[in-house]
């Protein structure tokens, strides 16, 4: 889709869809920050997915017509794992930012929305099964921030789970 865009990078992130201005192409996604609730003997996890093009993330994706942002990441969420047990936390937003360029060689700007949701372990203690999506996702993992830290190997979404860990250490009083 292309559209005319003035050329000023305080635009960025405040279009509601992929937008393209000259080469550059402006993609929006949104996504879960799924993490597990604490218990007493364990701090949060966090659930990471392991995308086939090799690296680690959260569950995220492209919006429908028609969808909301929230929407659209809980879509998300269920399609690549499964998981549609969940409480969304309230004022729990982080958005990461990054840029790269595609095989056809067209820069890409992108914007993921990130939202955050509470999930449960189950009467035994575990966590909730995880259904991923074999055609994007080859595996998952539920992981303590410093385990997550070490597998996210891009500085844009190691920030954002750094604002989010300290978002949920407030929160949980810890």
């Amino acid at each position: 889709m292309t559209a005319p865009v003035a050329n000023d990078d305080s635009l960025f992130g405040t279009q509601s869809e992929d937008t393209q201005e000259g080469n550059v192409l402006y993609d929006h996604a949104y996504g879960i920050i799924p993490v597990l609730s604490p218990t007493a003997t364990q701090e949060h996890r966090y659930l990471l997915i392991l995308h086939n093009k090799g690296h680690w993330g959260f569950p995220k994706g492209h919006q429908d017509p028609g969808e909301s942002d929230l929407d659209t990441a809980k879509r998300e969420l269920q399609e690549e794992t499964g998981l549609t047990d969940y409480l969304m936390m309230a004022e729990a937003e982080f958005t990461e930012h990054y840029r790269f360029t595609r095989p056809d060689g067209i820069p890409v700007r992108k914007e993921v929305l990130y939202f955050v949701a509470l999930v449960e372990e189950d009467e035994n203690g575990d966590p909730p099964p995880i259904q991923v999506q074999p055609d994007e996702i080859s595996d998952f993992r539920w992981c303590t921030f410093d385990q997550a830290i070490k597998l996210l190997r891009f500085k844009e979404i190691n920030h954002l789970i750094r604002n989010a860990e300290h978002h949920l250490r407030s929160f949980f009083n810890y």
